[in-house]
């Protein structure tokens, strides 16, 4: 088997758990071979800007370059053990262009990051959601003209307001109570 070096550059853990290499190579989390690497990946997705990896190419569909047997390189720094979740009031959402705005600070967002349903719900069909309690992990995106921008990549309501907003509402109790770790 011929591995080649390649660069894990997304990651969407949810709800299919699928990733890129190099931008145009998918993968399946379930064919991450290594075990700190297809944790962390379930865990909090993508820690840090690009995660350099080892991988062989599945040869069955060759308009469709598939990913398979794919470990970190022995020099990659090993990932976390845990993530920082911050919790902070969602103030505005903006459809068009995805951004969060928390507090002070403006992160983008798209909407897969989003893993509470109610929430997904919510922003979907334009409901207020101003000042809402979330919780979020960040991790850092490389834009197109190179500048480096903080994304959150898992975005949930805290459990008392996802309470509130399903009685607010009338909707039943959400089918999903994400757990971000």
């Amino acid at each position: 088997m011929e591995f080649k070096k390649g660069t894990l550059t997304n990651f969407f853990p949810h709800p299919k758990f699928f990733g890129f290499i190099d931008g145009k190579i998918l993968f399946n989390l379930k064919q991450v071979e290594d075990d700190k690497l297809r944790v962390a990946l379930g865990k909090f997705g993508l820690w840090k800007e690009d995660i350099r990896v080892n991988y062989s190419l599945n040869e069955e569909n060759p308009k469709k370059p598939v990913a398979d047997h794919i470990m970190l390189l022995e020099d990659e720094p090993s990932p976390p053990e845990t993530v920082e979740i911050h919790t902070g009031i969602l103030i505005s959402y903006k459809k068009r262009d995805d951004i969060v705005t928390d507090n002070q600070s403006a992160y983008k967002l798209k909407i897969d990051a989003v893993i509470d349903d109610c929430l997904k719900c919510y922003l979907k069909d334009t409901f207020p959601i101003e000042n809402k309690s979330v919780q979020f992990i960040l991790h850092w995106n490389k834009s197109e003209k190179g500048k480096i921008n903080k994304v959150i990549h898992s975005l949930i309501l805290t459990e008392e307001e996802r309470t509130a907003l399903n009685k607010k509402y009338g909707l039943p109790e959400s089918t999903v109570h994400p757990k971000l770790m």
